[in-house]
């Protein structure tokens, strides 16, 4: 560790006081009382599992970066040149960080990212000794609200990582003739997070040629992150932005939430998807890798187009023309660096300050004033004052904006001070949330005061701050009969030279209610609205038309104009959206309106006596054996990831976790790689011997030597694969099952080159009964009562089911036939007429139109219920059955955690 300085002080919790710095060398002959030295020292990352037995690269040295791209960026485009542009569009960076802040360690310090040039180059940019201030970036001292040493040691850091890693890339990728993408180490995108990875999200934005973010799980509410990738894409003129989403959700997120996430995402502007995830292969841990997969091994991959296409027409019509925002919020990132002592984002100043501002920010939505973050370095390089139409206006590169809200800053930018001046002497709208600004550059100032005396002012969140900023920046009302907003909507708003578009969705629930970051799982979010009226669009005369993104048909909206504008009358079922163009010119009605049902009759078609067809084998989950390592005793372990660890133990391995992994191409292989004998005993009950094919579903089948009740199986008759091409089908003679308990077993060598102990399936043409941990099978069940399907021989079934009846409806003159199914707990439900696809049910109103598949005469109807791998690739043991995240350490949980049944 190398001491860069030593310091007395009198410390209590986040507090010092009587600073003092002691002499290189020396040490003080006696303390005062309560007085105590803190040392800084500049320490390098020890190397770890997760960078391969290196440490992560410091990207805020532009040397490195430099390499980094040699050996990365420079390989592709030796190999791929040609590609770049056409088949290779762009590269896309994954979750970069200048290091963190404030990271408090075991051992009682805390951390804080450093890099060797630092000290020089903030001297150079701020004209002082940063070292001679060390105590200021993790305690507060007294009289000093603002530290500009703690501030500017975030603006520095925050520049020397955009510039090493952002710009080079961005610019690299430009010169290339390809495009930089991705996202940074921030999830969700409150003001903490930003300063704790990487001071400004904007700064790092601003050179992508696709600005991206990520959304982990469904419970996250990123609407700050959404509206800085599309403030950025705005400012520099980017048509596309991107977002990585559905990470950690589970093998059991239905089709409604894939919706959901990205409705809510499109509407903050996003307009390109990037699903998390799809796996090459699911052997070894890779299936516990932040599940679901959307490709093949999901049993509704074909089903997918119902999401894909819903999309694909949102994002074809509102990814034209330019977005409709006329209000600039500063954003207040950089007075979040000066509240990060040494609590960081756990200090109760830092948490009130992130309420404020994601309150701030509710209030504008839920009364339908959308708004750009404007982030005060790019403002001091790319604002500007002008004129529009007669009207005065703020640039911010090509965005231009007529309003702008100032949230209660602790210090302001000089440069922001000056262009706000400059904005409201040419008779722009600036208004002032809360208290102002008491600093200027970190420094106390009253100038922002002075400001703000001349402005507009308004409380920093509800209705009186939207009433002081929407006479510039409101340019329509989502609201129900009593005049009120839907809280739950949100839309976008783009414009061409030829109309206004216009898409609006409902969350679901009153989002301003949660936390800055936080959201409920989609299942709750069930608020629906009959009656919603959008108003505005004054200066369009031709008549709106509505885009329906889930069938393709267009139709005239339900509208009528008035001396203020247009008025539409539309519903927002839950979970609903809608599409709507205005033509800003008078243009021939070519489209019919939406046709009007109302209900005639409705039948139930019973709970009981449904025919079923499988759209895969049922299978029996193996994951419970006892097992002998070596010439040791036989013993039992909760599961076989459990048994894994074990073996891994004797051979003095690591643990196939997150925080120990290597890549294989980095592990470094022992000449002669111990080996240990491994043995699995499992053992089932069999209640019904099944007469159908049975076969054992197994990863690298060839590594075992399997028998059946005492009889070996050969594993040269592998005939194929189920689920993923790595679990191979090894057939069994189920001549072989008898009555009562049945065991199979497995013995392999094991050594460090062996890809790990993974659960083993029994797949073939019977039904399983669970009774705790105890499994038994039994006979294939041919008829299913509506419900859950667990209890009924299917508990660790993963495909689809076919629920199959016949019916003769019956319908008079123009009358329509709907099948409705208003609840499934499958991913949705692909409704078949006479063995023809009618339509695939995703969402409300859970309903498909199969009138023209019915002549009067019987139908056979199929409702196949679209499954999913939860039940037989867990987590089955998790106690909580709908975890926030899933994730690797969901398959391994330990105490109140773990239950010994299956979570199904």
């Amino acid at each position: 560790k190398d001491v860069l300085a030593a310091f007395t002080a009198k410390i209590d919790g986040t507090s010092a006081t009587g600073v003092r710095r002691l002499a290189r060398g020396k040490r003080p002959k006696r303390l005062a009382k309560d007085e105590r030295i803190l040392v800084f020292g500049v320490e390098v990352d020890a190397p770890g599992t997760n960078y391969n037995g290196q440490t992560y690269v410091d990207t805020m040295n532009r040397d490195a970066i430099a390499r980094f791209i040699e050996l990365t960026h420079e390989a592709y485009r030796k190999r791929l040149g040609a590609h770049f542009g056409k088949r290779l569009r762009g590269f896309f960076t994954d979750e970069p960080t200048h290091g963190k802040i404030s990271v408090a360690r075991d051992d009682g310090t805390t951390a804080t990212a450093w890099t060797d040039k630092l000290p020089a180059i903030f001297r150079k940019r701020y004209g002082y000794d940063l070292v001679a201030r060390l105590p200021e970036l993790f305690f507060d001292l007294p009289g000093q609200d603002v530290s500009a040493a703690r501030y500017h040691y975030h603006d520095c850091i925050t520049h020397l990582f955009v510039d090493a890693f952002a710009r080079q890339l961005g610019e690299w990728c430009v010169k290339n003739g390809t495009q930089l993408s991705g996202h940074a180490a921030i999830s969700v995108g409150t003001l903490a997070v930003q300063t704790r990875e990487i001071g400004s999200y904007l700064r790092f934005l601003e050179h992508q040629q696709v600005p991206a973010m990520d959304i982990l799980t469904e419970y996250r509410r990123s609407y700050d992150t959404a509206k800085l990738v599309s403030s950025a894409a705005r400012q520099f003129g980017r048509k596309w932005r991107l977002s990585e989403t559905y990470g950690c959700v589970g093998w059991a997120f239905p089709f409604a939430g894939h919706k959901a996430v990205c409705d809510w995402q499109a509407a903050m502007g996003i307009n390109m998807r990037a699903p998390h995830l799809a796996w090459y292969t699911m052997e070894g841990k890779a299936k516990r890798d932040y599940p679901q997969c959307i490709s093949y091994q999901s049993a509704w991959w074909p089903y997918y187009r119902k999401v894909e296409d819903y999309f694909g027409r949102v994002n074809a019509v509102m990814s034209r023309g330019q977005d409709v925002r006329d209000l600039l919020v500063i954003h207040a990132n950089e007075s979040m660096w000066t509240l990060f002592n040494r609590n960081g984002e756990n200090d109760a100043g830092v948490i009130a300050y992130d309420r404020m501002f994601g309150a701030l920010r509710d209030s504008l939505l839920i009364e339908n004033i959308d708004f750009d973050y404007g982030d005060e370095d790019i403002l001091a390089r790319h604002g500007k004052t002008g004129k529009a139409g007669g009207t005065a206006v703020l640039r911010v590169a090509k965005a231009t904006y007529r309003a702008v809200l100032v949230p209660p800053l602790r210090t302001m930018r000089s440069t922001t001070l000056a262009l706000l001046e400059q904005f409201h002497e040419a008779g722009g709208t600036v208004v002032f949330a809360g208290a102002p600004a008491s600093c200027v550059d970190a420094l106390p100032s009253q100038a922002p005061a002075a400001l703000a005396r001349c402005c507009r002012a308004a409380p920093a969140q509800g209705k009186a701050l939207v009433r002081a900023v929407e006479s510039q920046s409101r340019r329509l009302h989502i609201v129900g009969p009593s005049g009120r907003a839907i809280r739950p909507a949100l839309h976008l708003l783009k414009e061409d030279r030829d109309a206004f578009y216009l898409f609006v969705c409902n969350t679901g629930h009153d989002f301003s209610k949660r936390g800055p970051g936080n959201d409920i799982a989609v299942r709750r979010r069930t608020a629906s609205f009959d009656d919603v009226r959008i108003r505005g669009f004054a200066g369009c005369a031709g008549a709106p038309t509505e885009l329906d993104p889930d069938s393709g048909e267009v139709y005239r909206a339900v509208a009528e104009r008035d001396d203020h504008g247009w008025e539409i009358r539309t519903s927002l079922p839950r979970l609903g959206s809608r599409i709507f163009v205005i033509p800003k010119r008078a243009e021939r009605d070519r489209h019919p309106v939406r046709r009007q049902l109302e209900d005639v009759r409705r039948r139930g078609l019973g709970k009981d006596g449904w025919n079923i067809i499988l759209s895969e084998k049922n299978g029996l989950v193996l994951d419970r054996p006892r097992f002998k390592i070596g010439s040791g005793r036989w013993r039992t372990a909760p599961d076989i990831l459990r048994v894994d660890d074990a073996v891994r133990d004797v051979l003095g391995l690591a643990y196939r976790r997150d925080e120990f992994m290597v890549q294989p191409y980095a592990r470094q292989r022992a000449a002669r790689p111990r080996c240990v004998d491994v043995a699995l005993d499992y053992s089932f009950n069999v209640q019904t011997v099944t007469s159908g094919d049975l076969f054992l579903g197994l990863e690298r089948p060839e590594t075992f030597r399997i028998s059946l009740n005492g009889t070996p199986v050969s594993v040269d008759a592998e005939c194929g694969w189920w689920c993923d091409r790595s679990l191979r089908t090894v057939p069994l003679d189920p001549g072989l099952l008898r009555l009562g308990t049945n065991r199979i077993k497995l013995r392999c060598d094991y050594d460090e080159n062996h890809s790990g102990l993974e659960m083993a399936y029994l797949l073939g043409t019977f039904g399983v009964q669970i009774d705790g941990a105890e499994v038994t099978m039994t006979a294939l069940p041919r008829q299913l009562r509506i419900g859950d399907w667990c209890g009924q021989g299917l508990p660790f079934y993963s495909g689809s089911v076919s629920y199959v009846k016949t019916v003769r409806p019956r319908l008079a003159a123009g009358q329509r036939l709907f099948v409705q199914v208003p609840g499934y707990a499958g991913m949705g439900v692909c409704v078949r007429v006479g063995g023809r696809e009618a339509g695939i049910i995703g969402w409300e109103p859970n309903e498909v139109d199969i009138t023209d598949f019915v002549n009067g005469d019987p139908i056979e109807l199929q409702l196949q219920v679209i499954g999913h791998r939860r039940n037989s690739h867990g987590p089955l043991h998790l106690s909580d059955s709908s975890p926030i995240v899933t994730g690797p350490d969901e398959f391994v949980s330990e105490g109140d955690r773990w239950v010994d049944s299956y979570q199904l």
